[in-house]
């Protein structure tokens, strides 16, 4: 998926992880508001890849490439 759109899709409980092969390759992608939440992307390669507000509650990016990444988080929580 090299240089790709995923704006906005959804990769809940994705496993991008392949113990025999290459890992999943999302270079340059556009990755705009992804919900990656439970995903096991370990070693997967986001280099230059631009991550806007994704949501990454209890995925593993262990091993993965983030060089030159743009990784943007915006909360919505409250002060209180």
């Amino acid at each position: 998926m090299l240089r790709s759109s995923a704006e906005g899709a959804s990769l809940k409980g994705c496993n991008s992880e392949d113990p025999s092969g290459p890992k999943a390759n999302l270079e340059g992608a556009s990755l705009k508001g992804v919900a990656m939440e439970g995903s096991q992307m370990t070693g997967i390669n986001l280099r230059v890849a631009t991550l806007r507000n994704p949501k990454l509650k209890n995925c593993n990016l262990g091993g993965a490439t983030l060089a030159g990444t743009d990784l943007e988080v915006v909360t919505s929580r409250k002060p209180i």
